[in-house]
């Protein structure tokens, strides 16, 4: 299909710029162009199952590769001159930690445990800490139907004590 455009001189010089910086003619550039904005007008009108095969198409295509070792993707390896680099407890991981009957217990216990054998400085951010409250104690609010207090409980029975059974062990010398 042949197309005619009629652009303003400006235009037609900040197209025919870029087009030479990326080492094409204007009209391969244009070409490439007109070729993006219709992939992506059609990834937009895909639905999520046509969404979830086409990135399963996208992870299956990669060439196969052999296993990362532990080794060759430690913190030491990947950031060999800033070994102080912290790590932060995201609240979902202490959160998860705490409960022995979530699914993801014990990968988190795993991972928590290998990071404070490693001695890998951990962070737990007063933001985490204040997420942590509010998921694990129970809250009071005014329900203005009922015009009454209300009281959620929390998914952890006596939580008023939960706090205080909380140990997280640190690696001698260190500190949160």
């Amino acid at each position: 299909m042949n197309i005619t455009l009629r652009l303003d001189p400006e235009i037609e010089k900040g197209l025919l710029a870029r087009a030479q910086q990326r080492g094409l003619t204007l009209d391969a550039y244009l070409k490439d162009l007109v070729k993006k904005e219709a992939a992506l007008a059609a990834t937009t009108r895909r639905n999520g199952k046509e969404r979830a095969q086409a990135f399963i198409g996208w992870a299956k295509g990669h060439r196969p590769t052999k296993p990362f070792l532990d080794e060759a993707i430690s913190r030491a390896t990947l950031y060999p001159d800033s070994q102080s680099m912290a790590i932060l407890v995201d609240t979902n991981i202490l959160l998860r930690s705490v409960q022995p009957d979530h699914p993801a217990n014990a990968t988190v216990v795993s991972a928590l445990a290998t990071l404070i054998e490693r001695e890998e400085p951990l962070v737990v951010a007063i933001q985490n800490i204040a997420e942590f409250w509010n998921v694990a104690t129970p809250t009071t609010a005014w329900d203005s139907r009922s015009r009454k207090l209300e009281t959620s409980s929390s998914s952890w029975k006596n939580s008023s004590t939960f706090f205080t059974k909380i140990r997280i062990p640190m690696p001698p010398g260190r500190t949160c």
